[in-house]
């Protein structure tokens, strides 16, 4: 492990020991009111977002390359959670709960291969419209499950699904329950917290959400007045038990775990790779990718659900002059005492106050701004997004991202169905510009493979025909090559021989050569090193076919 560049020599002094415990205690009152929260948001008591919370992020930070990440419950991962076990187990019952801590330790495991196979790549399986648009409508969903405890009203016996027709019913259902006191409570506390937003940004607005509901319950007595309150958490070290393996068998729920998995790399790579560019901290996908498996697999022994790094903890970490990983370790201590000694005191929070630190966490989500920009910059990028965040909305968030993956693919076909290939007219040297001796160089933007290989057959073979001189293909631009690409240089080879035009390759990779052979194609004598040599050879080849008339019989002979 790397020492705190900070410190000197590595030790710590009691400056910047008191310095960690700030930045950890302000980590705290920002950070574990949220997990609380977004536990409930995921179908699990709050206590196992406080469980979570001592277990992932000292871990991931201790595994992984970046120090100064901040890993836990977050609001994508909730809503997928939720998204993909409502199916099999009614939310909070304990047959949910067991789910949720099986499906975690198959979020760990498959991160975990993540690192051991070096696939880090596979982040960049969801490109950044995707994200935008899930990010955008998975802040609407969940501000969706918060409408009834905002309203005071109990919550849903049944929810038909994670999507904005259900929860449009479920909202009509609440509001004609509506508790007569909650509702202005919940108001009160959103707009007082933004007041002091602003006018005290440094104050977390969970903490004032949360003291702003605990002074109302001891004011107005709302527990006896009816309000329903969080209730009491259980006190003790999280219980560490091993996740049932019996759902493990269920295909269905390895598909949601893969999901979940590379939708939680992403985000983390994401994360570290801006932290890295803003502190020079080192960012290595398959160390991240270890950190946040053996997190996963942590969490899921103590009962809780699946984690990956925090935007808003990260920024808060940063935001506290954290220059190693000790504010998060001083964080695991707090959250350790917060559930050893203060479960009681959650008696007296009433359910609202969660859902409002819910609502002002994730309403930041939805940045109408970005999804403005992405969609003026390009019209592709445009259709990804108002796509993911369309069937995100309407049918739910799985479906939604693998339909945003999907107009992605399809994005980039229509991109890549039309590549350049830029034309110049060699000459030897001292050869003038009206002589016959001449080659033309044709040079692939890209690499040929399947969605575009025909289309640069189509025009590398219009370009050579017009010209009527030897090609020389410069695959200098084209480092890969797949079976249509081999396909279309051979019958590109091919077109041009009938023509009785010769056709060589320059500066061609080893590993396109290698394809080239394997497809049938004999490289030996075609393949030059630099274009000049390759058109030294092709001129050296040509004969042209001379032409037929008076013209030609009065020549002299040769």
């Amino acid at each position: 492990m790397r020492r705190d560049t900070h410190l000197p020599n590595g030790r710590a002094t009691l400056g910047g020991l008191v310095h960690a415990a700030a930045a950890g205690a302000n980590l705290a009152l920002t950070m574990l009111p949220k997990a609380m929260a977004y536990a409930v948001v995921a179908g699990v008591p709050p206590v196992y977002g406080l469980y979570a919370s001592c277990a992932a992020p000292a871990l991931a930070i201790a595994f992984g390359s970046n120090r100064l990440l901040f890993t836990g419950p977050v609001g994508v991962m909730t809503v997928l959670v939720l998204g993909s076990l409502h199916h099999f187990a009614e939310p909070f019952s304990p047959a949910y709960i067991e789910l949720a801590a099986s499906l975690t330790l198959m979020v760990g495991i498959l991160t975990l291969l993540f690192a051991a196979a070096q696939l880090g790549f596979l982040v960049r399986a969801i490109p950044t419209p995707v994200t935008e648009g899930f990010i955008a409508a998975a802040a609407l969903l969940i501000i969706g499950t918060q409408v009834a405890p905002a309203l005071g009203a109990p919550p849903p016996s049944a929810r038909s699904g994670i999507h904005l027709p259900a929860f449009l019913a479920e909202a009509a259902e609440a509001w004609s329950r509506r508790d007569v006191l909650v509702p202005g409570l919940f108001a009160a506390c959103i707009a007082i917290a933004l007041l002091a937003r602003r006018l005290f940004p440094r104050i977390p607005d969970a903490l004032v959400v949360v003291a702003l509901a605990f002074a109302a319950t001891f004011a107005w007595s709302l527990s006896e007045r009816g309000v329903e309150m969080v209730g009491a958490l259980p006190t003790g070290l999280p219980p560490v038990s091993a996740p049932s393996l019996t759902p493990l068998l269920f295909g269905q729920l390895w598909a949601s775990a893969a999901l979940l998995a590379l939708v939680g790399m992403t985000e983390t790579s994401s994360i570290s790779r801006f932290v890295a560019r803003r502190t020079g901290q080192r960012s290595d996908p398959g160390r991240e990718a270890l950190g946040q498996g053996l997190a996963n697999v942590a969490v899921a022994f103590v009962g809780g659900y699946p984690v990956c790094a925090s935007v808003s903890g990260t920024s808060v970490n940063l935001a506290g002059g954290a220059r190693g990983p000790r504010p998060i370790y001083f964080f695991t201590v707090l959250a350790l005492l917060v559930a050893l000694f203060l479960g009681p005191l959650f008696a007296y929070l009433p359910r609202f106050a969660l859902a409002a630190v819910v609502i002002m966490a994730v309403a930041r989500l939805f940045d109408l701004r970005r999804l403005l920009a992405l969609c003026r910059a390009d019209r592709l990028d445009a259709l990804v997004v108002l796509t993911t965040f369309a069937v995100t909305l309407v049918v739910g968030p799985e479906r939604g991202i693998l339909a945003g993956v999907a107009a992605a693919w399809l994005c980039y076909l229509w991109r890549t169905r039309r590549v350049p290939v830029h034309e110049r007219l060699w000459r030897p040297a001292g050869a003038s510009e009206d002589g016959g001796l001449g080659c033309c160089v044709l040079r692939p933007c890209s690499s040929l493979l399947y969605p575009n290989a025909e289309a640069i057959h189509d025009e590398a073979l219009r370009l050579a025909l017009a010209r009527g001189m030897p090609v020389v293909l410069d695959l200098s631009a084209s480092p890969f090559l797949d079976a249509d690409g081999a396909e279309a240089i051979r019958d590109l080879a091919a077109a041009c021989a009938a023509a009785g035009i010769p056709l060589v390759l320059a500066e061609a990779a080893s590993s396109v050569l290698e394809k080239l052979t394997g497809a049938g194609v004999a490289v030996s004598g075609l393949a030059f090193p630099t274009v000049d040599e390759a058109c030294l050879n092709a001129v050296a080849k040509w004969k042209p076919v001379l032409p037929v008339g008076p013209a030609a019989l009065s020549s002299p002979p040769g």
